[in-house]
């Protein structure tokens, strides 16, 4: 099987972590459907790819038109 069939893509709408709007999405092409994850975190998100990059295969990141992606030391603050 080839890498691009094996892609799986996470996609995040950043909204705002303070005001808890923050979700997340991966499709993955062993499965008929899209799955929004929960808890819906930048942590999670995190180690969901972590995951998938360790096992080896390939993952394609994207981010709703974001205009800055904010990195606080502490992610659950503003």
């Amino acid at each position: 099987m080839d890498w691009i069939d094996r892609l799986q893509v996470f996609c995040a709408d950043v909204g705002s972590i303070a005001r808890d709007s923050f979700a997340w999405a991966r499709r993955s092409p062993v499965s008929d459907g899209e799955g929004l994850h929960r808890p819906e975190s930048i942590e999670s998100l995190a180690a969901s790819v972590v995951h998938v990059l360790r096992d080896g295969e390939p993952v394609a990141l994207g981010f709703e038109a974001p205009l800055f992606i904010p990195v606080p030391e502490n992610p659950d603050r503003p």
